[in-house]
């Protein structure tokens, strides 16, 4: 039967209290009750005895539990539960251990004995910072009976982690039971210990390894969602591929067709795509595709399809869009890449031509539905590019060489293949390497020869004249330096040598430009209009082209009235009375008045001259060849552009005039009556302007012209005008 230790403790204690005033008595022996005579203070007495008493408590209080658990748990029960594998400890209701068998001794590595009387939760473990003392299994059965609530008797099984020594730490899976006397009544909790070390350090071990086949998982989906991309999307502009493209519209078409809806496509060309790769480079033009891509998957992505079709062309699949709303989308998107700027160059422009068609029209197929947008978007260029053409049976009925043929420009390219621009330039530029000053005449002359054929050639001829003008002298890059820059007269054996260059230069020009009309204007300009020229084979009359027999009227007036290291310039009445002198025998005389009248009505055009760098020379220049291809071919969709991109790059580089007149030129091509000879007259005055440039490829525009700058070999004046320099 179980004892009461309380009321044994407190005996204790009395009983200690009765010895100790006992001993203090026997101390003293038998002496008289003299109060009188007493010497043992009570005080002394009473301090003695209340510290026995607590020394006797403490003691009581640490031998006690022990007794109690010893007489708890009786030896047969604890022998029988030393032989279970699994760790148990059993726990009274204030949460202290009453037993602990050898196995979850061993398993803390502590001896059974060290643990009795302890709060099984103040051992070593390791738990969540939220976690409490009332989340131990033991103390949740405890808490259960504590507060009444039903089916407190048992705990599930939970995962616990306890620290060792050596800092490792043990995973052990606990669960607990109520132990009941046979009254029914509560005497504590059985908890049982299950180290499953081993199983949680392999169950570490195996979510790592899942963790890393997970990543190598995604990596791999990483990678082949990359790869899926690579194959349906185009590397520069991230749009979908033509491939990828046609497989999701045939989808889409189909779809359409089977649910009775619509499906709508636009086909999207850059304008003078190619002039923009040709002028700034193909780094400039991947930059213009990716803007413009861009552009087109802000304005389409949520809705539909972009894909890059093809170069410069985008084609846009728009699933559930009637004809009018994506017609409205395209003239959006047409403005959004208008508005595109980039920084470097800051004047490019950019512009798009758009066709448009949707399921209306019955199309057999998708291909056969981008048929019809393409066949829009060359109408769109015929027209001027830079605009939203819908599909309808007009358009329906051309075929797509015949809209090619009417905005495909007839003359200027084939010219500009056989006189390119930039070509001509390489040639000035290295002549005036290495003699400015007849570069420098080049260039005067070419400009005297534009304002004298204003009234008698079209701009295609124009063109060609002042390209021949540029060149007519470009032999004498072959003569030596001590020719070229002898300051006076030439012996007989150096004007032999110098006879010779005519001759080259006109094999230079046949060797390189293409074009049987400059290299006949080069060829016969030395001949004489009355025939007996100082060079063999020449025509004379008529038969020398009208170009030849201007070119040669500006050359010798240049020569005139330039001034020369070893002579002054003559003036301008003294120049005409030489022409006019030498008129019928060296110059058609109907031209020579043409001539000296066309400088008395604009003597400044020979002279003006604008600043600019060889680079923008360059720029401005392969715009006239564009001019006179338009003006010729009464293109108002090509003179605005061309009037947009000159604004562009004459803003830039501060050129007002050139500006001003762009600006009108643009103006006057937009108006809905057109007057065609305002816009003539004002191209030729834009075309004059932009020529007023190409001095940069002779000499520096920063610095003042020399006097004397052209230094020619041939002195008219000694020679009667009878030999051509």
């Amino acid at each position: 039967m179980k004892l009461n230790f309380a009321n044994l403790r407190l005996a204790l204690a009395f009983v200690a209290l009765a010895t100790t005033l006992l001993l203090v008595l026997a101390q003293w022996g038998p002496v008289p009750i003299d109060r009188e005579h007493q010497t043992l203070s009570p005080t002394f007495l009473l301090a003695f005895a209340g510290f026995a008493w607590l020394a006797f408590a403490c003691f009581t209080g640490f031998v006690a539990p022990r007794f109690e658990a010893v007489d708890v748990v009786p030896n047969r029960v604890r022998d029988a539960l030393n032989t279970f594998t699994e760790g148990l400890l059993l726990i009274d209701e204030q949460e202290r251990i009453v037993l602990a068998n050898d196995a979850f001794a061993q398993m803390i590595e502590q001896q059974p004995s060290r643990l009795l009387g302890k709060r099984a939760s103040g051992l070593r473990w390791v738990c969540s910072h939220d976690a409490g003392i009332h989340d131990f299994p033991w103390m949740r059965v405890l808490d259960h009976h504590e507060s009444g609530k039903p089916l407190g008797d048992h705990s599930s099984e939970q995962l616990l982690r306890y620290q060792m020594r050596n800092g490792q730490l043990r995973f052990m899976a606990v669960t607990a039971a109520r132990v009941r006397s046979a009254r029914d009544q509560s005497r504590g909790v059985l908890a049982t210990f299950r180290d499953v070390t081993h199983v949680e350090e392999e169950r570490a071990d195996m979510e790592r390894m899942l963790a890393v086949l997970r990543a190598n998982r995604k990596e791999i989906s990483d990678r082949n969602r990359e790869l899926e991309k690579l194959a349906s999307h185009d590397a520069l502009t991230d749009c979908f591929n033509r491939r990828s493209f046609m497989a999701q519209l045939n989808h889409s078409f189909d779809a359409a067709i089977g649910r009775s809806g619509n499906l709508s496509c636009l086909m999207f060309d850059n304008d003078h795509f190619k002039n923009v790769n040709d002028t700034y480079g193909h780094s400039v033009g991947d930059e213009v595709l990716r803007r413009v891509s861009r552009t087109l998957k802000d304005a389409f992505d949520d809705e539909g399809l972009v894909c890059r079709y093809g170069g410069e062309e985008f084609c846009v699949a728009l699933p559930g869009v009637a004809l009018e709303e994506a017609s409205q989308k395209a003239e959006a998107a047409r403005k959004s890449i208008e508005a595109i700027r980039l920084d470097d160059p800051a004047e490019l422009r950019l512009t798009a031509s758009i066709g448009v068609t949707d399921l209306t029209f019955k199309a057999p197929s998708p291909q056969a539905m981008i048929d019809q947008a393409d066949k829009c978007l060359y109408a769109a260029k015929s027209q001027g590019r830079n605009q939203v053409v819908v599909f309808d049976d007009e358009i329906d009925r051309l075929s797509i060489d015949s809209l090619k043929a009417r905005h495909t420009p007839t003359s200027l390219p084939e010219l500009s293949q056989e006189i390119p621009f930039h070509a001509a330039m390489g040639l000035v530029s290295a002549l005036a390497y290495r003699d400015t000053a007849t570069a420098s005449h080049c260039r005067r002359v070419a400009n005297l020869c534009v304002t004298a054929a204003a009234r008698l050639l079209d701009q295609r001829s124009t063109y060609v004249l002042e390209m021949a003008a540029l060149l007519h002298d470009i032999g004498k890059i072959a003569l030596p330096d001590d020719i070229l820059q002898k300051p006076g007269p030439l012996t007989p054996d150096q004007w032999r040598l110098i006879a010779k260059h005519h001759r080259i230069g006109v094999e230079i020009v046949s060797g390189t430009f293409h074009n049987a009309e400059l290299c006949e204007i080069v060829r016969t300009h030395p001949a004489y209009y009355g025939g007996r020229s100082l060079i063999a084979d020449m025509p004379s009359g008529k038969k020398i082209p009208l170009a030849a027999r201007l070119l040669t009227i500006a050359d010798t007036y240049d020569v005139i009235v330039t001034d020369r290291p070893h002579r002054k310039g003559r003036s301008h009445d003294e120049a005409v009375a030489e022409l006019r002198r030498c008129a019928g025998k060296q110059f058609d005389p109907i031209l020579v008045e043409h001539f000296i009248a066309t400088l008395q009505s604009c003597p400044e055009s020979s002279n003006t001259r604008q600043a600019v760098s060889r680079q923008t020379a360059l720029q401005i220049g392969l715009q006239i060849e564009h001019l006179a291809e338009a003006i010729d071919n009464r293109n108002l969709g090509e003179l605005q552009q061309l009037a947009s991109r000159l604004i562009a790059m004459a803003q830039h580089h501060s050129l007002d005039d050139i500006v001003q007149t762009s600006e009108r030129l643009q103006d006057m091509a937009a108006e809905p009556q057109v007057r065609w000879l305002r816009i003539l007259e004002t191209t030729q005055k834009l075309l004059g302007l932009c020529r007023s440039t190409q001095s940069a490829f002779v000499n520096d525009p920063s610095d003042p012209p020399p006097p004397g700058d052209d230094n020619q070999v041939v002195d008219p004046a000694t020679s009667t005008l009878g030999a051509d320099k």
